[in-house]
């Protein structure tokens, strides 16, 4: 939501607030803008020429030898540790590097870049690891070998039990030898099957009267069905009750709330307005930054809003009601030419 004024908090406190986070500097920025760079961390302020570090501004650092931990200005020949004490450099007259504290001699105890290489090559090939390492030395390992099955743990019979405990693939032949054995005693035709042989017969004795049931043939069905509509049924306004009262009377507060549109002078703004609600489009000219409405409301009792037609966006604007039936909607910069925004307003 953009705000098209100054947002005055009367030195109220602006809490849980992020400044803007951006992964570069906007474009065309005003003095006093700020954001916070996500590549490189940091809070930037535009000072009318150029970003700036805004918590780190100045040129910072000593130039003073005398003000580093009490070295004297001619103490060019020392440093100051982290923890207050001094060190000094190697003069090149003792050897060291011009510039360096490095001294020379130990130099040659440093390896190259490509020696460096070479030994990490070494050490991650699996050809030159010997020996045996244990269990316990590998974090970890033990626990997630406690969480798996071992071979032992497979049970080969279907009484056993256990939820977490794997039945062996010998056990599912077995099962699928019983539900097959099940599947052809549903099938048969064996007369020592009472109980399924019955439901079977009974079927098969009662199929032509399964077959032939109808409407007429089942107690109450058709006496049920008389007394529902027909889905291709319709009515006519005299079969609802007060249909034509209400269809009369509901045309009448219509007629009542006629849209009705007028000219207007500004012709910055095309109006039009009916009973309770007025909507009005306001073309920017980059010049004026409040508008005139007359709204004819008959009322202080206003809801405004408005927005950026072309995204939709609202925007916060100042109200100003002159009158019951007028009010200027106020800008805080005046809207570029040709942008439109869309009020609306209800009362």
């Amino acid at each position: 939501m953009k705000i098209g004024n100054n947002l005055d908090l009367t030195k109220h406190e602006l809490q849980n607030a992020v400044i803007q986070n951006l992964a570069a500097a906007p474009s065309n920025p005003k003095e006093g803008q700020v954001y916070y760079h996500t590549g490189d961390n940091t809070t930037y302020i535009w000072n009318g020429s150029s970003w700036e570090d805004a918590l780190n501004q100045g040129t910072g650092g000593v130039s003073d030898h005398g003000a580093l931990n009490g070295l004297a200005d001619d103490d060019h020949g020392q440093y100051a540790l982290t923890d207050g004490s001094r060190g000094s450099f190697a003069s090149t007259a003792q050897g060291a590097l011009a510039n360096s504290a490095v001294q020379p001699g130990g130099i040659a105890n440093f390896e190259t870049t490509t020696q460096l290489n070479a030994r990490d090559t070494a050490n991650r090939n699996r050809t030159n690891h010997t020996g045996t390492q244990s269990i316990s030395t590998i974090t970890g390992l033990q626990t997630a070998l406690n969480d798996k099955l071992n071979s032992s743990s497979v049970v080969n019979d279907v009484t056993t039990g256990g939820t977490n405990v794997p039945l062996s693939a010998q056990q599912g032949v077995v099962l699928k030898g019983l539900i097959d054995s099940i599947n052809t005693l549903l099938t048969s035709d064996e007369t020592n099957l009472d109980t399924l042989q019955e439901i079977v017969d009974y079927i098969e004795l009662n199929r032509s009267d399964l077959d032939a049931l109808s409407i007429s043939s089942i107690a109450g069905l058709q006496t049920a069905l008389n007394g529902k509509a027909d889905t291709s049924h319709t009515h006519t306004s005299s079969d609802i009750t007060d249909f034509d009262t209400e269809v009369t009377n509901n045309v009448s507060v219509l007629a009542n709330t006629a849209k009705v549109t007028y000219p207007t002078a500004d012709s910055n703004i095309v109006q039009s307005f009916s009973s309770g609600k007025y909507a009005a489009n306001i073309t920017g000219d980059n010049t004026t930054t409040s508008f005139s409405i007359t709204h004819n409301l008959g009322t202080l009792d206003i809801i405004s809003d408005v927005w950026e037609v072309s995204t939709g966006e609202k925007i916060l604007v100042d109200i100003v009601k002159t009158s019951t039936n007028a009010l200027n909607v106020v800008f805080g910069t005046a809207p570029a030419s040709a942008k439109i925004y869309r009020l609306v307003l209800i009362g």
